[in-house]
C-alpha cells in the first residue's frame, strides 16, 4: 500500500495541476474555496507517507549515498519559512500555501523516496518519458488547432488572450521549461547510452513541443545548454571516450541540419510571436529589479503585506506578479528567507543530479536560469518536485542501462 501511495503522489504532481483541478472544482489557484484547497493534493499524500515511515518494517533497501540525508537542510529551511509565513500571516497573499507547496514538498518527497522499492523506482522511470511524450503530442495539437485540453487558469481567472498551448501541465512556461529538461534528458541518454531511431524521434518531438509552448527563455536556454553539453562531450573541451564523441557529434549534425526544417513546419510560430512582442514582457522583468527601492528595511527582512505588494505592482505596472522569482520571494518573505530557500532548493536539485547520467547538471542549470526569468518558484508551484522526479527517472534509466551492459559483458 505504501508503494502504491508513492506512485499516486508522483502521478498527481504531473496529472493533477491547475487546469485539471479547476475542472473537477478544486479551487487551487483562485480566491474562492477553503484554505485546504489552496494546498495541492500531493502535499497531503506526502505528509501521510512521511507519517507512515515510522511504522514501516525496519528491513529495506540501503539508501543510496546521493539521496541519503538530502532532504534535511531543505526541510529545515522550508519549516523555518513556513513558521515565518504563519507568524506574519497576511490575508489574501497565499504566502503559507506557496511556501508549503513550493518548498516543503521537495524535501518531503526526497524523504519518502528513501523508502521506495525497486518496482516503484522502475515505475517512475517508465512514467516520466511516457508522460512527456503524451504531453508533447497534446501541446503540438493544441498549437496547431487552437483547441485546449484544459482551461488556462491564472489566479482563478480563465486566460483567453494568450493563445499558447497549456497541455497537461496547465501553463505555457512550466510546459516549456520541463519539456526542455526532458529534451536534455533524452539527448544525454543518447550520448551516454546509444542512439536509436526511437530516441531521435522522441527528442524531435520534445523539441517541437518546447517551441510550441512559446517560452522564450526556456527555448533559448535549452538550445544554449544543449549546445554546450554536446560540445563538451565531443571532446572539444577536455578528453572524453571516443564513442561519446561520435554520438555527440552525430546529434549536433542532426540538430544543425534538422532544426531549420522543423522550424519551417510552423511549430515555432507561437515562439516567434513572443519574440516579436517581447518589449512589454522584457520591460516587466526589468522593472522587477526596482522592487527593493519601494521596500522599507523591515519589509526587506520579513516581506511586505498585501496592500503594499498591490501598490508596488500598480506602480511598476505588473498586474500578474513580479516576473523575477528571487525578487518576488524577497517581496513575499524577506531577503534572509528568500536566500535560504533559494540555496537549499538548488542544493537539493544538485544532490539529485550528482553522480547520475552525464548531462544531469545541465538540466539543473536550465531550471535555475529559467526560474529567474518568471515568477516560477516565487509563487505556488510544484516545479522543483517535478524536476526532482525527472532527475530520479533519468538516473534510474541510466543505472538500468549500466547494469544491463555489465551483465551482458
Amino acid at each position: 500500500m505504501y508503494q502504491f501511495i508513492i506512485k499516486i503522489t508522483v502521478l498527481s504532481m504531473f496529472l493533477l495541476l491547475d487546469g485539471a483541478l479547476g475542472v473537477i472544482g478544486y479551487n487551487y489557484t483562485g480566491t474562492e474555496g477553503t484554505n485546504l484547497e489552496k494546498i495541492h493534493p500531493a502535499l497531503f499524500l506526502l505528509i501521510l507517507l512521511a507519517g507512515l515511515t515510522f511504522i514501516l518494517p525496519k528491513t529495506r533497501n540501503p539508501i543510496p549515498a546521493w539521496l541519503k540525508g538530502a532532504y534535511f537542510g531543505p526541510l529545515i529551511a522550508a519549516v523555518i519559512a513556513t513558521v515565518v509565513a504563519v507568524g506574519y500571516s497576511r490575508p489574501a497573499t497565499g504566502d503559507i500555501a506557496a511556501v508549503i507547496v513550493t518548498f516543503l514538498a521537495p524535501p518531503l518527497l526526497a524523504y519518502i523516496l528513501q523508502y521506495s522499492s525497486e518496482r516503484t523506482l522502475h515505475f517512475i522511470a517508465v512514467f516520466v518519458p511516457l508522460f512527456f511524450v503524451v504531453n508533447s503530442v497534446i501541446g503540438i495539437i493544441e498549437n496547431l488547432t487552437g483547441w485546449r485540453l484544459f482551461p488556462y487558469f491564472v489566479g482563478g481567472i480563465d486566460i483567453t488572450f494568450d493563445n499558447r498551448p497549456t497541455a497537461m501541465l496547465g501553463h505555457p512556461l512550466p510546459n516549456a521549461l520541463l519539456t526542455g529538461v526532458a529534451l536534455i534528458m533524452q539527448v544525454a541518454q543518447m550520448v551516454s547510452q546509444r542512439i536509436k531511431l526511437r530516441s531521435v524521434l522522441i527528442a524531435i518531438l520534445y523539441f517541437a513541443a518546447m517551441l510550441s509552448f512559446g517560452g522564450r527563455a526556456s527555448a533559448a536556454a535549452t538550445m544554449l545548454l544543449l549546445g554546450l553539453f554536446l560540445l563538451s562531450r565531443t571532446g572539444v573541451v577536455g578528453r572524453v571516450r571516443q564513442v561519446y564523441s561520435r554520438r555527440a557529434a552525430s546529434i549536433l549534425i542532426i540538430g544543425i541540419f534538422g532544426g531549420p526544417l522543423l522550424l519551417a513546419t510552423g511549430v515555432s510560430d507561437r515562439l516567434v510571436e513572443r519574440f516579436q512582442g517581447a518589449n512589454q514582457s522584457s520591460e516587466t522583468r526589468y522593472v522587477a529589479f526596482m522592487v527593493p527601492e519601494y521596500m522599507t528595511v523591515q519589509e526587506l527582512w520579513v516581506g511586505a503585506d498585501a496592500p503594499k505588494r498591490t501598490l508596488i505592482r500598480e506602480i511598476l505596472n505588473t498586474p500578474w506578479g513580479i516576473e523575477v522569482s528571487p525578487v518576488a520571494m524577497t517581496l513575499a518573505y524577506g531577503l534572509p528567507i528568500a536566500i535560504m530557500l533559494i540555496i537549499s532548493t538548488y542544493y537539493l536539485l544538485y544532490r539529485f543530479a550528482s553522480g547520475g547520467v552525464p548531462g544531469a547538471s545541465f538540466m539543473v542549470l536550465l531550471v535555475i536560469g529559467v526560474s529567474w526569468t518568471s515568477l516560477s518558484i516565487g509563487g505556488k508551484t510544484l516545479l522543483i518536485s517535478q524536476v526532482m522526479i525527472i532527475l530520479l527517472a533519468t538516473r534510474q534509466q541510466y543505472e538500468a542501462y549500466i547494469n544491463q551492459r555489465s551483465h551482458g559483458e
